[in-house]
């Protein structure tokens, strides 16, 4: 048999399968409401159930009035009748679309039925059976609609009404009491099903209600969205397309070297076995965890720096202090076949910059180097000072760089190395620093004869001082950080400086802190928590705390500008951050002078 006439066959058996015949034929059915219609095809097995199941569980007594063992019993028989005509009737109803009068009728059918049984045999003789009279009130309030499902709740009081009133005058002994109790009971457990039901329906509807109309508005306004889209970007979307393309897979390939680099170094260094005995060892592991914890934080900046506008974190600092933390750094890049050379005179050159920006300046310009000389080279570093500037001075001996090159050094994604060698955005976030530094770079280079750069830089005025260490002790400093572990990093940092610090990992948590707290000198908080932002929390705990300052943690140091017009005292500190980085922030906030 070929697999053509198999799948034919397949396709046929499933069209005869009489489950697909049936569930076909009873979800055809014309209503229009989305809610009756999707409830119609187990109402119509429900009303099915009741034609077919009553005249089969009458056909034993029927058997036993034919061969004469009882008397026929015309009110049985007219139940009977009714119980099967009246479904029948109502799915007629259901079929052309009347799906509120079948149900009603439906349900009148059983109301009276019941009511007939409770009148002939009193409400003690249907107590055992009671838990299937609630079938009316729940199939009422799930198809129809409250009113509805309070007519009918009034009805089954009336029949337990009835059925009291029966057992109350067919009780010899005169006692009323217990009919009336049992009727309470009765229909007290009614109205409990009736408003729990009513309730949950109603919620359910117009939670439904809400959803479709939500659905509809997406979909119009999805719908707008993308004509405009199409029509004002037809001409260009694929010149656009093409350059998103390109410019993610360099930075992912760049940034995903870098970070494989990266991990391996931490790896070795948490690896090394000798640590465990070795005192200088496990130091200088250590030592090389940081530095390549470092470079991860720099690498991070110079992705998210390229297309963020941030705030000016200028501050006053010793240049060659600066470049001397930055040498570990820099010869780990280069590893031992590239020779640092570094020229550090001990005066000391003030500039006002972005400190963070300038190591990522120099990381980016050493990196550049280090690709220039594949076969290892020197990488010389050297600083002067003339007319209120200081130059800084990087060269290497590499490979050097054509004209066609050089006119396009500090274009953002141009690169002339592999796919997963370079992104193209170091020297571009490199200018970008400059030129906002007020300052300028001069480039020398040639094929085969390396590459200088001179980062010409303004000093710093006299006017602009180093800020002496801040201490942070006696401070009253409410944390919160969602990340466990860098909660307990920070607070620790902070407790051992000298601050009273109490600790939260979300908002409520820091809402209850903060009340419980008399007085709070300053907020630290992570701005994306698991039950709000660091926004949530300044707001709430500002209300408790009138004269507390707020420092702000998050990757994107514009949000000051979105707070600072009803909050001037707010500060923003870019993740990742050292934590002696946190307490010299906190302290200088405060405003606390050294002891």
């Amino acid at each position: 048999m070929s697999s053509s006439t198999w799948a034919a066959e397949a396709s046929l058996r499933r069209s005869y399968n009489p489950f697909r015949l049936l569930a076909r034929w009873l979800g055809n059915v014309p209503i229009a409401d989305p809610v009756d219609r999707r409830n119609a095809p187990m109402t119509q097995v429900l009303l099915l159930i009741f034609c077919i199941g009553t005249p089969l569980l009458s056909i034993p007594r029927w058997v036993m009035l034919m061969h004469g063992v009882m008397p026929i019993d015309y009110l049985i028989e007219g139940i009977t009748l009714v119980s099967t005509l009246v479904p029948l009737t109502s799915l007629v109803l259901l079929r052309r679309g009347r799906f509120k009068l079948a149900i009603g009728l439906f349900l009148a059918m059983s109301l009276a039925l019941m009511g007939l049984s409770y009148g002939l045999t009193g409400l003690d003789e249907e107590l055992h059976v009671q838990v299937t009279h609630v079938f009316p009130i729940v199939l009422g309030g799930l198809l129809l609609n409250r009113r509805a499902l309070w007519l009918i709740l009034l009805a089954l009081l009336g029949i337990l009404g009835l059925g009291a009133a029966v057992d109350i005058m067919h009780d010899a002994s005169g006692s009323h009491g217990p009919h009336i109790v049992t009727f309470l009971r009765s229909g007290i457990g009614f109205a409990v099903v009736a408003v729990i039901l009513d309730r949950a329906v109603s919620a359910l509807r117009e939670t439904l209600s809400l959803a479709n109309r939500r659905g509809e508005e997406l979909q119009h306004m999805r719908h707008a969205l993308e004509q405009e889209i199409i029509e004002k970007e037809r001409s260009q979307s694929m010149l656009v397309q093409s350059q998103k393309i390109e410019a993610v897979g360099r930075v992912s390939s760049g940034l995903a070297h870098d970070f494989n680099n990266i991990l391996g170094v931490i790896m070795g260094y948490a690896s090394r076995p000798d640590a465990i005995d070795k005192h200088k060892v496990a130091v200088d592991s250590l030592d090389g965890i940081k530095l390549a914890a470092q470079r991860g934080a720099l690498a991070v900046r110079r992705i998210l720096s390229l297309g963020r506008i941030e705030q000016n974190a200028s501050e006053v600092f010793n240049i060659h202090a600066a470049i001397e933390d930055m040498l570990p750094l820099i010869q780990q890049i280069f590893g031992k076949r590239i020779e640092l050379r570094a020229q550090i005179s001990e005066q000391a050159l003030l500039v006002r910059l972005n400190r963070v920006e300038f190591e990522l300046a120099l990381l980016n310009i050493a990196t550049n180097a280090r690709d220039a000389m594949p076969d290892g080279g020197v990488f010389s570093l050297k600083t002067d000072a003339r007319d209120g500037q200081v130059v800084l001075t990087l060269a290497d001996n590499g490979t050097g760089m054509a004209a066609e090159t050089l006119d396009r050094l500090f274009e953002p994604f141009y690169t002339t190395k592999p796919n997963y060698l370079g992104s193209g955005i170091g020297l571009a976030v490199v200018k970008r620093f400059v030129d906002e530094a007020a300052g300028h770079i001069e480039v020398t280079s040639e094929p085969g004869h390396g590459t200088t750069l001179n980062l010409v830089l303004p000093l710093a005025n006299e006017a602009q001082q180093l800020v002496a260490p801040a201490s942070v002790l006696g401070l009253n400093l409410l944390l919160v950080e969602d990340d466990e572990t860098l909660r307990t990093l920070l607070a620790d940092a902070l407790r051992s400086a000298g601050a009273h610090v109490l600790a939260a990992g979300n908002r409520q948590d820091a809402i209850r802190l903060a009340q419980r707290a008399e007085t709070l000198d300053l907020l630290i908080s992570d701005f994306h928590l698991p039950d709000g932002t660091g926004g949530d929390v300044l707001e709430q705990v500002g209300k408790l705390h009138p004269k507390m300052r707020f420092l702000l943690i998050s990757t994107n140091e514009t949000l000051k500008t979105t707070f600072s017009a009803a909050h001037p005292a707010i500060q923003v500190l870019a993740k990742p951050f050292a934590p002696l980085k946190l307490v010299a922030t906190v302290a200088s906030m405060a405003g606390i002078k050294p002891t």
